[in-house]
Order: structure tokens, then C-alpha cells, then sequence
């Protein structure tokens, strides 16, 4: 009877991604047009996704989405990175040019 259900089960889920491969994806557009931390989100559920997929857990058919979650939270982690030094390197002109106007 439980293979029964366990056969059901997985004919069901055929075909279809899993639902992190999915968030991770939608964690990664969200992190690249908003450059949130949704990046990072996206990074580490892609890589849970695509480790799971690896060892069967859940379906192969999302590890397109997985991959691309993943990849996506690697490009919006590391232009976060950037956008932080280039705003901690501004400030200090920023500041001398404030102070020069005000003199």
C-alpha cells in the first residue's frame, strides 16, 4: 500500500520543478532589478535546489530555475558588493565638495 502512494506521489510531482527552484529564481530577478539582499536568498536556495536535484530529493526538471536562481544571486551579491565600495570611496568627496560649497 505505502508503494502505491509512493508511486502516485511521484507521478504526480513529474515534470514539474520544485517549488525552491522556483523561489530561487524569483529571489535572483528580484535581487538583480532591486539589488536587495534577495541576492544572497536567492544564492544560497539555488544552491540548497540544485544539491537537492543532485541527490534526487526533488524533481530534475528545475534545475534550469535552480541554476538560474543561483546565478542570478551570484550577479546581484557581487554588484551589492560594488555598489558598497563605490559608496563608501564617494562619501569622502562627497564630504569635501559639501564643505567647500558651504566655505
Amino acid at each position: 500500500m505505502d508503494e502505491e502512494k509512493q508511486i502516485v506521489i511521484e507521478k504526480k510531482d513529474e515534470g514539474k520543478p520544485g517549488i525552491r527552484a522556483i523561489v530561487a529564481l524569483v529571489l535572483g530577478i528580484v535581487g538583480i532589478v532591486f539589488c536587495q539582499p534577495t541576492a544572497i536568498a536567492a544564492l544560497i536556495v539555488g544552491k540548497m535546489e540544485l544539491n537537492s536535484i543532485t541527490r534526487g530529493e526533488t524533481p530534475e526538471q528545475g534545475r534550469g530555475f535552480a541554476m538560474a536562481g543561483y546565478v542570478l544571486g551570484i550577479i546581484g551579491t557581487a554588484i551589492g558588493i560594488i555598489a558598497v565600495i563605490v559608496a563608501i570611496m564617494a562619501i569622502p568627496a562627497m564630504l569635501a565638495a559639501f564643505s567647500q560649497v558651504c566655505k
